[in-house]
């Protein structure tokens, strides 16, 4: 066991309170002193980013030596819960010269949106996210996710169009706010 007082560190960025979006760079930036007041090193410093998603988390970042680092991109939910269960969680170990290591940890949640999910006629049901959603309700996910949407033909329905004019059965929609809806535009076919 080494003896004396461990480095004192702070996390400076991102701040306490600060949400992801997705896509988004974030700078992994701390500030730490040993016993005697002296600042360490840039190379005394280690990050390590983790996702974690409901009960397990998933390597974001590995164990990188230095301070003031740029983190690559913010990361997408993982499936269509992933938005009220997911977060970062951002660790950084400082060593002082005599092998003295403080760590410390912070988390950053994202940014959520919701966006409404509707059919015409109501009732139907729209894939977000590879999940089927019954019409109509609202979706919560992350600011600046690629929203998956698919549309598939349903008893006596067949998909026409969506609300904006794409007629593609499947695609994207980027979620830029809360105050998006998309809604699946389907028309009766005759009963035999």
């Amino acid at each position: 066991d080494v003896v004396g007082v461990p480095p004192v560190a702070r996390i400076l960025s991102p701040a306490e309170g600060d949400a992801f979006y997705v896509g988004e760079i974030l700078h992994l930036k701390g500030v730490a002193y040993d016993h005697t007041g002296t600042r360490l090193d840039d190379m005394q410093y280690s990050w390590e980013v983790r996702k974690h998603h409901a009960d397990h988390f998933h390597p974001f970042m590995d164990a990188t030596e230095g301070n003031e680092l740029s983190l690559y991109p913010a990361p997408e939910p993982e499936d269509f819960f992933a938005p009220t269960n997911s977060y970062l969680k951002i660790i950084l170990v400082v060593t002082d010269k005599n092998g003295l290591s403080t760590q410390i940890e912070r988390l950053v949640m994202p940014s959520l949106v919701s966006v409404g999910i509707e059919s015409s006629p109501q009732g139907l049901s729209v894939i977000v996210d590879n999940f089927p959603v019954i019409t109509s309700q609202r979706a919560v996910s992350w600011k600046e996710h690629d929203l998956r949407l698919e549309a598939e033909d349903q008893d006596f329905y067949k998909f026409k169009s969506w609300s904006d004019g794409s007629t593609q059965r499947e695609r994207t929609m980027k979620l830029l706010n809360s105050h998006q809806t998309i809604r699946a535009n389907f028309c009766k076919v005759n009963q035999m």
